[in-house]
């Protein structure tokens, strides 16, 4: 591959045999060390290419220890993020529960009279609670917590006497 009077390496790129070369912080020019020749570059080591796949498996090497660690990051950052949705999940049904269950006792310490429980008022009071919970999302929960929380007080209720208990 050639452009423009520069042999190219593939990581190097080489300016032709007898080129002047001036960097940008130096005065005088420089005389290329860049053989054109197979004769005169007999001792060279990009001669054979060689330099340049040393240079070459140098910088893969290089690149692919980077790619794996930036791999392996993004695979540590994916689990993190699973770990963090799933805890915020956690959270939303964990607050979904409370605030059904608070509504539940809201409902009973409401519906409580002096003479006894009124199941009309503690059924108003659910059914209204019902209606502001949102149908979508974690804190649709609170449906399924109300119905059964309610008929299990209901259910106590008509049993005089009787405390309602779990199972």
């Amino acid at each position: 591959m050639k452009k423009a009077g520069l042999r190219v390496c593939p990581t190097i790129a080489q300016p032709a045999a007898g080129t002047i070369l001036r960097l940008p912080h130096q005065s005088r020019p420089q005389a290329s060390v860049w053989p054109r020749r197979k004769s005169q570059a007999s001792n060279s080591p990009t001669a054979s290419g060689q330099g340049c796949r040393t240079m070459t498996n140098a910088a893969h090497a290089i690149e692919t220890k980077y790619i794996r660690q930036i791999q392996q990051q993004q695979v540590e950052l994916t689990l993190l993020k699973a770990e963090r949705d799933d805890a915020l999940r956690e959270r939303d049904l964990a607050r979904a529960r409370s605030e059904a269950t608070s509504t539940l006792i809201e409902a009973l310490v409401g519906s409580v009279r002096p003479y006894g429980f009124s199941r009309k008022r503690f059924l108003a009071a659910i059914r209204k609670a019902a209606r502001t919970v949102p149908d979508h999302g974690p804190a649709a929960l609170q449906h399924g917590i109300l119905f059964e929380g309610s008929n299990r007080i209901l259910a106590a209720s008509r049993i005089p006497g009787r405390a309602a208990t779990r199972g």
